[in-house]
This record gives C-alpha cells, structure tokens and sequence, in this order.
C-alpha cells in the first residue's frame, strides 16, 4: 500500500506549513510557495495542497501546508530555502510563519 500511494520508504516526503493570523494571508502565502515550487521541481515530483493543516486553527492562526513527494530532488533544500527567502519581509513585518520538515514523522 505504501508504494502502490508513494509513502516512505518508497518516496521522501517533505512538509512546508505556514500560518497567520489572517486566513487570507495563509491561503496565498502557500498557494505562491507551491506555484513557485512547481517551476522547478522535476516531472514526477507530487505537490500536494495548499490545503487547511489537520488542525487548521491553533492559538488565533491559521495553518496551510503542503507536501512534496520526491524520489530524487538534489536541488530541493536550496530551492525552498530561496522560495521562503522571498517572505523574509512578510515573516518580519507581519508575522507570517513559514516552516518546513524534511522528513516528517507527523503531519499535523
């Protein structure tokens, strides 16, 4: 089952989450995260989301995420580095949280 619907050890995972207190904020923060993404990741990576996190509110925040599948992306910590690189002003002036699990043992 977990090669056939591509889950570890078959495939790596990755997880970005974002939150703010502004719903909006959350929603489209991740949608441009996973459109930039998509532009450089290679054919048979999976995107998955942006979607409401398992628990999509905690303490006034709004949580989004989403997940990459990859057997191979050498490039990949580089380039989320330089895709949450592009928020830095939003993470200082506004509050914007972006965090990402290479390999999550828990996707909450």
């Amino acid at each position: 089952m977990r090669k056939k619907f591509q889950y570890p050890p078959f495939v790596f995972l990755t997880l970005i989450t974002v939150s703010h207190q502004n719903h909006v904020t959350a929603v489209q923060s991740t949608q441009q995260i996973v459109k930039s993404l998509w532009k450089y990741v290679q054919e048979d990576t999976v995107i998955l989301g942006p979607t409401p996190s398992p628990i999509a509110r905690m303490k006034d925040r709004y949580r989004y995420q989403c997940m990459i599948k990859y057997k191979h992306e050498p490039n990949l910590r580089r380039l989320i580095k330089k895709i949450i690189q592009q928020f830095d002003d939003e993470v200082r002036k506004n509050d914007l949280q972006i965090t990402v699990d290479m390999q999550p043992y828990q996707l909450m």
